[in-house]
């Protein structure tokens, strides 16, 4: 089955894209596994992937 969601970027000042989506997919998965929800996953993520971005390098 497969699914089409979409929550709204946060809005944020970007220094540096190394290592984005694995925050991004690290977030989701984090948030998911404790309680089986799209939605607030999807959130984590997008504020794991905005926070990774605003400094430079792949880990603060």
């Amino acid at each position: 089955m497969m699914y089409i969601m979409h929550v709204d970027a946060n809005k944020v000042n970007c220094v540096d894209s190394t290592g984005a989506g694995d925050a991004f997919m690290a977030g989701f998965i984090a948030q998911y596994s404790s309680d089986h929800d799209r939605i607030k996953s999807l959130i984590a993520a997008n504020n794991s992937g905005g926070e990774n971005v605003q400094f430079f390098g792949a880990v603060r």
